[in-house]
């Protein structure tokens, strides 16, 4: 009797365990029946827009630094002791204007050896000529004659021009800085006596980067600011380098500004800004669509379903849109909402285009 109560105990045991089983089977059926395979989420829904052809117009921002129109150290070509100085600190020079002159003594005194020993010369060359037609001379001795006196000749010019050397002249019109030497000092040439700047005009050099190098040309007018400064003023682009530095992949540039005034001096630093134009192979997006990574910008695209994250490189900027320079293409659909924990190859659902 003990045995069959044991035999029915386990029996009922048994189909109550089936019967759980059946009812964990049908609750996972269900489950699966509404939202697919365990641990499969829906496309989330985001809203893409078309990536846009052509860059933006807008002003870049660089950094410049102010030139005086011409500027110059003025130095002697030789060396000696200066007998001669007159260089009053910031005061008005004309073009050619003597400035200093160094010893030249033993120079004058070997040109006026040499203009006596030329006054001889030429006097023999004049007696030969009116004597070699008469027999009194012959060819050879005329012809020596006239070989001594363009010797002596050539001798004085090269005098002259060591004289000239002696002499430190202003090579333009301009305003002179601080002296750095005083008369009787001894100086080489590589010695600064002072400074000499031309003061009826100033110059901005400023280096942009490669992405702007093509849309600047000579004409186009910039803004700058001078440090210190509030006023803002205008320069006209004149020269621009050859080629890039290969360093820092910019293109040096030149402008030269209009109405500088005296409160711009030469070695400030200025801000310019530059009016730029749209950049044919670049394309553009929404602002909202760039994701920032460690490593720059991220945009997501929309490809068979999924989202693709790509690199891009951004250009300029306005209130709306930003400038994509690589990375994307013109037709690209791009997720501009529903990015907040999109992941890469997250399936995805566009709802509606901008």
């Amino acid at each position: 009797m003990k045995k069959l109560g044991g035999i029915s105990i386990a029996i009922l045991l048994l189909l109550v365990a089936i019967a759980l089983r059946i009812w964990v089977f049908k609750g996972e059926g269900a489950e699966a029946g509404k939202g697919g395979p365990v641990g499969n989420k829906p496309p989330a829904p985001v809203q893409v827009e078309l990536v846009q052809s052509g860059g933006l117009e807008g002003d870049a921002s660089v950094t410049g630094s102010l030139l005086a129109e011409e500027q110059v150290d003025l130095r002697p070509e030789t060396g000696g002791r200066i007998v001669w100085l007159q260089m009053p600190e910031g005061s008005m020079v004309a073009k050619g204007q003597l400035l200093a002159r160094l010893n030249d003594a033993d120079l004058k005194a070997q040109l006026q050896k040499l203009e006596a020993q030329i006054q001889l010369a030429k006097q023999r060359e004049q007696r030969l000529a009116a004597l070699k037609p008469l027999g009194g001379a012959s060819a050879d001795e005329y012809e020596n004659a006239q070989q001594t006196l363009k010797s002596l000749e050539a001798d004085r010019e090269s005098v002259q021009a060591r004289l000239a050397l002696c002499e430190i002249r202003a090579p333009f019109a301009g305003k002179l800085g601080l002296r750095r030497v005083s008369e009787g000092s001894f100086v080489s040439s590589q010695d600064i006596l002072g400074t000499l700047t031309k003061t009826d005009g100033m110059k901005v050099e400023f280096s942009v980067p490669a992405r702007y190098a093509a849309s600047l040309r000579e004409g186009d007018k910039v803004r700058l600011l001078a440090e210190g400064g509030k006023d803002t003023f205008s320069a006209v682009v004149f020269a621009t380098e050859g080629s890039l530095d290969n360093a820092t992949r910019t293109l040096a540039v030149r402008a030269r500004v209009l109405q500088p005034g005296t409160r711009l001096k030469p070695g400030m630093f200025a801000q310019v800004w530059l009016q730029t134009r749209p950049d044919a192979r670049a394309v553009n997006v929404p602002t909202e669509a760039l994701v920032p990574v460690l490593k720059g910008a991220q945009i997501y695209v929309v490809e068979g379903g999924k989202a693709v994250a790509r690199d891009v490189e951004t250009g300029l900027r306005n209130a709306g849109r930003v400038e994509i320079l690589s990375g994307l293409q013109a037709g690209d659909s791009v997720i501009v909402r529903g990015l907040l924990g999109l992941r890469p190859g997250s399936q995805v659902k566009p709802t509606g285009k901008r």
